[in-house]
């Protein structure tokens, strides 16, 4: 493929209200990134949720009304017809990602000329304890133990092997 530009255009599909903590968290993860130039938050549900997020953190933002079952797709579809970047990282609303796997990701996409890539080889989901120290800032995420370990079935990962810490909800 080719790529106008390596800037990142971050696709956050976000639901329920008691999952904003995990969303403010995650995007306080992404603008740590700086490859990342635009967020943007799908809110999905009757009622939007995540706008004063949104505004906070300077992110674009989009409620789709949605009643039935949760549908990611549609969600990440509404989300790339907003996108302004090539790059697109479609993302859960309570991944963190680690220093540097955006970058590692992105390197690894253009240097293999891949389509699309996977760029963790696991999610490790953490205790209420060290979800809180994460998304406080006081604990590394690559430093707490897991209380479960979800493989993505890809043997390596550019950032060696550790995917992104999944707070407990």
């Amino acid at each position: 493929p080719v790529i106008a530009s390596e800037g990142v255009s971050a696709i956050v599909v976000h639901a329920g209200a008691e999952r904003l903590p995990l969303l403010a968290g995650m995007i306080a993860s992404l603008k740590q990134s700086p490859q990342v130039e635009q967020i943007i938050i799908v809110d999905v549900g009757d009622t939007p949720l995540a706008h004063a997020l949104a505004v906070r953190w300077s992110a674009d933002y989009v409620h789709a009304p949605a009643a039935g079952p949760f549908n990611r797709a549609r969600a990440v579809n509404i989300g790339c017809g907003l996108a302004r970047n090539d790059l697109l990282l479609w993302s859960d609303n309570d991944l963190l990602y680690a220093p540097g796997l955006i970058q590692s990701a992105i390197n690894e996409l253009l240097t293999r000329k891949l389509d699309y890539l996977v760029p963790y080889a696991q999610i490790r989901y953490l205790n209420e304890h060290d979800s809180l120290a994460v998304l406080a800032g006081t604990q590394d995420p690559a430093h707490c133990v897991p209380l479960a370990v979800l493989g993505t079935g890809r043997g390596g990962a550019a950032d060696g092997g550790v995917g992104p810490p999944r707070p407990c909800a």
